[in-house]
């Protein structure tokens, strides 16, 4: 689901609390100011969204580093019971009351489900689970919010969901890789990057060098009581150790083995395992290994300008990205435009194209996210990892 549809995050909200409530109390659910009704059919319960606030506990948190946090919001409400006949504050509105105070309860994490498919797009993309928690409220509360001319007093219930994410299009802040030769498409290495290690714990990884690698490479492991006849194993993938020219203890980052369909790019965990003669395995504690996405190639096609009157116009285009561990339906993938050293975009949504797992990714730029014409790196991060390569390609209009 794209971030863009997160704005409509607030209005999805109310519409899923609607509908949950309705599921679990028995109750009709309205949404709006609290105000009686004649000539009812049922019984109801209302959603009162009385006031907003930013989550302060959340307020730094970005989807991914180099982005500027979205917001994340605190939605409060005011649920008020009205009995069959449009009345509140009777016994049987007391009744009713109950029933969506018991449903609150039940829904101390909100499921995203059952809503309009416009309102799921605008809820899915959050990663955190909606949180429902029950508040005060009293008397000072509800006279302050319930008031004018044509309002009176009535018990209602108080509660918050958070964090609602509402994440705008911004610009991001990433940046080429230190160390890299862009031009040759080779690795500086320790003249252009420091690596500092430090010792961990038996049977031990004390250091990985180095500790980002894409596949192809090689990872020395140093620690103690790690010998050839083990096996490291990265997430759930075994690769055998080897012993290099020097005597270090090493895995290679096997292609055929850590492919799309069984692992992706990311901090994983890496450990060596032993077998003992048991038959038993005895791993080390984890270190965190980044296994790199790689980009060989970026193809552009379809370049249009938004309006073709407009020498100076945006321009749309389909981009087709070849590589390994390009990211799942479960990873996040963001992919940024940079031009001058300033990310001019970033875009999430990526779809899939034919052949083996996360090696072909199609990303259309779309009118609203058009962008000017010139020349560009592409960089690509997948669950926090870049790509050490950024190609070049150039946006022209044809």
């Amino acid at each position: 689901m794209p971030l863009s549809d997160t704005s409509k995050a607030i209005g999805a909200a109310a519409q899923l609390l609607s509908y949950q409530l309705s599921l679990r109390s028995g109750a009709h659910v309205s949404v709006g100011p609290i105000e009686e009704t004649t000539g009812t059919s049922g019984a109801r319960l209302n959603l009162f969204l009385f006031e907003t606030a930013l989550d302060p506990s959340m307020r730094s948190v970005a989807l991914d580093v180099g982005q500027s946090p979205p917001l994340w919001m605190i939605l409060r409400f005011l649920l008020t019971a009205f009995d069959a006949t449009g009345k509140s504050d009777t016994i049987a509105a007391h009744r009713v009351l109950g029933a969506g105070l018991a449903a609150l309860q039940e829904l101390a994490y909100l499921p995203v489900e059952g809503i309009a498919a416009d309102d799921l797009a605008a809820l899915l993309p959050n990663p955190e689970p909606l949180k429902v928690s029950i508040l005060e409220a009293g008397s000072e509360l509800l006279s302050r919010v319930v008031q004018g001319s044509d309002e009176r007093y009535r018990v209602s219930a108080a509660f918050e969901l958070r964090p609602v994410m509402i994440a705008p299009p911004a610009p991001a802040s990433y940046n080429l890789l230190v160390g890299i030769d862009y031009e040759a498409a080779t690795v500086i290495g320790e003249d252009g990057i420091q690596i500092e290690v430090g010792p961990s714990l038996q049977p031990t990884i004390e250091a990985l060098d180095p500790t980002s690698a894409a596949l192809g490479e090689r990872v020395r492991i140093d620690g103690e009581g790690i010998v050839a006849d083990m096996i490291a194993k990265i997430d759930d993938v075994e690769l055998p150790l080897v012993v290099t020219a020097e005597g270090a203890i090493a895995v290679d980052l096997d292609g055929a083995e850590l492919t799309g369909d069984r692992i992706s790019a990311g901090p994983r965990a890496l450990r060596v395992v032993r077998t003992l003669p048991s038959g038993r395995r005895r791993s080390s504690r984890p270190a965190i290994l980044d296994l790199q996405p790689s980009v060989a190639a970026v193809a552009v096609a379809d370049v249009a300008p938004v309006l073709a009157s407009d020498p100076d116009s945006p321009l749309t285009a389909t981009l087709t990205i070849d590589g390994a561990l390009l990211g799942g339906d479960d990873d996040d993938l963001f992919v940024g435009l940079i031009a001058d050293g300033v990310c001019v975009a970033i875009f999430d949504e990526l779809s899939d194209l034919p052949g083996p797992a996360q090696t072909r990714k199609r990303l259309v730029i779309p009118e609203a996210k058009a962008v000017p014409a010139g020349t560009y790196r592409l960089v690509l991060r997948v669950n926090g990892v870049q790509a050490r390569q950024s190609p070049e390609l150039t946006l022209e209009a044809p």
